[in-house]
């Protein structure tokens, strides 16, 4: 492995400055971003789901038994898919 190393001689606070961000930038440009979960793959349970909607979790079993969201579950515990809750929010129309 080489050991490299910069030496400075007469340079002025702004431009080592200039260079230490200009090293600091391309550092983090080569920094890859962290693997996550799509969040529209995220599950949320129903009183995540009612927090989401600023509803009551009766609300949010009222919509269910109306086929407006659909749960799963995994032994007892249910569960809502995030992208399926966002898609269920439709346009309203007016009438003037």
């Amino acid at each position: 492995m080489l050991n490299e190393s910069t030496l400075f001689h007469n340079i002025s606070p702004d431009d080592f400055l200039s260079k230490l961000k200009e090293i600091i930038a391309e550092t983090v440009s080569n920094i890859s971003p962290p693997i996550q979960v799509e969040k529209q793959d995220e599950l949320l349970t129903t009183e995540e789901t009612a927090l989401y909607f600023k509803k009551s979790t009766d609300t949010i079993a009222n919509w269910t038994a109306q086929g407006y969201l659909q749960k799963y579950g995994i032994g007892h515990a249910v569960y809502y898919k995030r992208h399926e809750i966002e898609n269920a929010i439709v346009p309203i129309k007016c009438k003037r």
